[in-house]
């Protein structure tokens, strides 16, 4: 697999040996963060901005799991760093470079040959429920227009929601390690084979300790959401909390079935929870993540009001050149105006 670029051949064989890796990196920086916002907080951070190292980064996109949102982030870092593919699809074309497409590791993975730069290989992972759920109302209601009633939720959860972020960010060797081991086997080995893997539902602590490791300026991970679908916009159908889901869902949820049948995904979500909370703890970077939230509300109210893009048109520019591809990094010409401040 690509070698991540915070030592030879990733993190190691296991949980503990990744989280040792992981740690020390943190203690090499620490010291260079204490105390950043003792004085009010810089918008830039300049502790987190030496030059980073020619390297890939490739983003390991799962479906419904803050996934186009990430992929726009990982393209304005490419772009601001100079990388390849920040506005395509093609991997290879230009090294270094990016990739930020919905892919499986494994077929990823049969590319890899080809890469001549350390890669820093990532990922986020969302509560298995929420995200099947997620996915339920944007591909089957929104997409194909499936009716939105129970049965059809219970059959798309049996059917379609079975350790799915496993499948999706495993490597072959994961799944050797699974057959031989345990399922805590399984994800030591998935874990080591991924330079950082953040959480749906710790986004700012997860941003924010992207751009600390990727050595980026914070003002690189503001984003406005490229799907919002908790309360109706953008034309998607409106995804209710759970404790408003239909009881027979809920019920289903609660299930030993439910369980059994995503024991890894929980084991990986959890992890990935734990050592998130570890790494923010452990630096001190809490204040970091303060300051960020009060500049990505102040970024999507300048930039993602409809009057934002109407004011981008209206300079000349056509539509499609107010996201790098796709629904990704839309509104990044105004919240490159906020980096420039």
């Amino acid at each position: 697999s690509p070698a991540v670029v915070f030592g030879e051949g990733g993190y190691g064989s296991g949980i503990d040996a990744a989280a040792a890796r992981y740690m020390t990196y943190w203690s090499r920086t620490t010291e260079a963060t204490k105390g950043a916002c003792d004085g009010g907080c810089d918008a830039h951070f300049s502790a987190f901005t030496s030059p980073p190292p020619a390297m890939n980064i490739l983003y390991v996109k799962v479906e419904k799991a803050a996934s186009s949102t990430t992929a726009g982030i990982a393209r304005r870092i490419a772009q601001k760093k100079g990388l390849g593919n920040w506005n395509a699809t093609n991997f290879f074309t230009q090294q270094p470079t990016v990739w930020s497409n919905h892919m499986l590791r494994l077929k990823i993975d049969s590319h890899d040959r080809t890469l001549r730069f350390p890669t820093f290989v990532f990922s986020v992972v969302r509560d298995p429920a929420e995200r099947c759920l997620s996915a339920f109302y944007f591909f089957m209601v929104h997409t194909y227009h499936v009716a939105n009633t129970p049965a059809n939720k219970l059959r798309f959860l049996r059917l379609n929601c079975t350790n799915y972020q496993y499948h999706y960010l495993r490597t072959h060797d994961t799944e050797l390690a699974r057959n031989k081991g345990t399922p805590y086997d399984a994800i030591n080995h998935l874990l080591s084979q991924y330079s950082f893997i953040g959480v749906a539902e710790m986004y700012d602590a997860t941003l924010v300790t992207l751009a600390k490791l990727l050595r980026v300026p914070l003002t690189h991970v503001l984003y406005v959401p490229s799907k919002v679908s908790t309360d109706g916009s953008n034309n998607l159908p409106t995804h209710p909390q759970r404790q408003e889901e239909d009881q027979e869902v809920q019920d289903f949820l609660r299930s030993r079935q439910w369980v059994q049948q995503n024991t890894l995904d929980y084991l990986l979500y959890g992890i990935a929870k734990n050592r998130l909370q570890e790494g923010v703890n452990s630096t001190n970077l809490q204040p970091h993540i303060d300051a960020f939230k009060e500049m990505e509300e102040s970024a999507r109210g300048q930039c993602g009001d409809p009057i934002a893009l109407g004011r981008f048109l209206d300079a000349g520019h056509s539509k499609d050149q107010w996201c790098y591809w796709g629904d990704n990094g839309c509104a990044y010409p105004c919240l490159d105006e906020i980096d420039s401040i």
